[in-house]
């Protein structure tokens, strides 16, 4: 049931100066008393009530039919301001008070028993009053955010939908609208920094708990301030730090990178690709590190290489390929955009001499110019063979091309054999 509530004088001064633009009216409390035993007819004059046992922190607020309506409780514990245990008493008046402390309006109650938890009993009780004013959307109304428990809730959510951040009421916000009041308000809001407003038909404020966090729709969800938390300090970034558990996203593979930021998070497959781009690579079972910029082929079909002159070497199957931008022909390797640097280079090939005391040679050539040109005296006879390999560190550029040339002074042409001793390989040691 709803009750009424007479208009004190002194609530007439507070609303009219509200109304006139002078002092914001704030409601904050309900008092309960049993007025000595002896119920009575409230009057306007009156600034307290007859006896005070209990008072109350708003539970709720609504506006209904242009008046405001007010939840209050009365707890199973209700211990007075004279430091008394809980009590018991005859519920016979009700006052609704104003955080300055002015009483506004009072109310006859129906003197209703109120038993204290020595008795056995357990009683919560909700009382409903209402103030009707021309303009409720003038008057603020602090909430008790512990009492919205017991008000049609059966939990508190850990986090509610804010409109945004804001210093000043907005000037037209719609029913139900909700804002984390900022550290310096003003208007309405003056005296309650970091409280949650809503708009009700009037303002209700709450005063939330420290850890309570709100999603700010105003934010884009890409901004650390998306999701705010209270804090002692005020409310800030509720996005996960070193030191805090918190919101977080996951990071783009360029701040992964960059190592930019210590408020986004690397997933698995983040960290793939950033190992990836470190020349990290999966063979399916093991990771291998690291998987330089490479190439690796062989000798599948015999060569023939002409006596006294140098000539390509074919390396017709390519057994590894890992290279980037730099391109690989069989003959030629070709060094592509972005992958300038020092070059390991090693060429092979399998030589069987015809006769004793023949010479043979790998040469390692740039851009057509030898850098490299390693050969021996075969150490087996007439009829045996050997490795004629050639290998260097070159550094090169893109657009440089290698290749791999054998030599042999043999008197006639001769093979270079076909096994995978007769390979070719090359790898990005280091990019610059």
């Amino acid at each position: 049931m709803t009750t009424g509530l007479l208009i004190t004088t002194a609530g007439q001064a507070a609303i009219a100066a509200d109304l006139g633009g002078g002092a914001d009216l704030v409601l904050s409390h309900v008092a309960f008393g049993d007025s000595n035993g002896v119920p009575y007819t409230p009057n306007v004059a009156q600034v307290a009530l007859v006896n005070e046992r209990y008072r109350a922190t708003i539970a709720s607020v609504a506006v209904v039919d242009g008046a405001i309506v007010v939840d209050a409780v009365l707890p199973v514990d209700t211990p007075d301001g004279s430091a008394r245990p809980s009590h018991g008493f005859n519920v016979a008046e009700a006052g609704l008070f104003s955080a300055a402390g002015t009483l506004i309006g009072v109310a006859r109650m129906g003197n209703g028993y109120k038993a204290p938890p020595s008795s056995g009993q357990a009683q919560i009780a909700t009382f409903r009053l209402k103030l009707a004013v021309a303009n409720p959307s003038a008057i603020t109304v602090v909430i008790d955010p512990q009492a919205q428990v017991n008000i049609g809730r059966n939990v508190r959510p850990f986090w509610l939908a804010v409109d945004g951040r804001l210093n000043a009421p907005p000037g037209a916000p719609a029913i139900g609208a909700t804002y984390v009041i900022g550290a310096a308000p003003t208007g309405a809001w003056a005296g309650h920094a970091n409280k949650l407003a809503q708009w009700l038909g009037v303002w209700a404020l709450s005063t939330a708990p420290l850890g309570h966090v709100v999603a700010d729709a105003s934010k884009a969800e890409s901004d650390p301030l998306r999701y705010l938390k209270l804090a002692v300090t005020g409310w800030v970034s509720a996005a996960a730090a070193s030191d805090a558990y918190g919101f977080t996203r996951l990071a783009t593979l360029a701040e992964a990178w960059a190592r930019s930021s210590d408020s986004v998070a690397v997933s698995p497959a983040g960290l793939g690709d950033v190992l990836a781009e470190l020349g990290f690579g999966d063979d399916g079972s093991t990771t291998a590190a690291p998987l330089l910029k490479s190439i690796d082929a062989v000798i599948t079909t015999n060569n023939a290489i002409p006596n006294a002159a140098a000539a390509v070497l074919n390396f017709q199957t390519t057994t590894r390929d890992n290279l980037g931008t730099s391109t690989w022909n069989g003959q030629r390797l070709t060094i592509g955009g972005g992958e300038a640097g020092l070059w390991y280079i090693q060429a092979a090939w399998s030589f069987f001499t015809p006769a004793d005391d023949r010479f043979a040679a790998t040469q390692i050539r740039k851009n057509g110019t030898t850098i490299i040109g390693e050969g021996d005296y075969p150490y087996n006879k007439a009829g045996g063979g050997t490795i004629v390999q050639g290998h260097t560190i070159v550094p090169l550029a893109a657009g440089d091309y290698i290749e791999a040339m054998a030599y042999h002074q043999a008197g006639s042409t001769q093979p270079a054999y076909a096994e995978p001793r007769s390979r070719f390989f090359s790898a990005l040691l280091s990019a610059y």
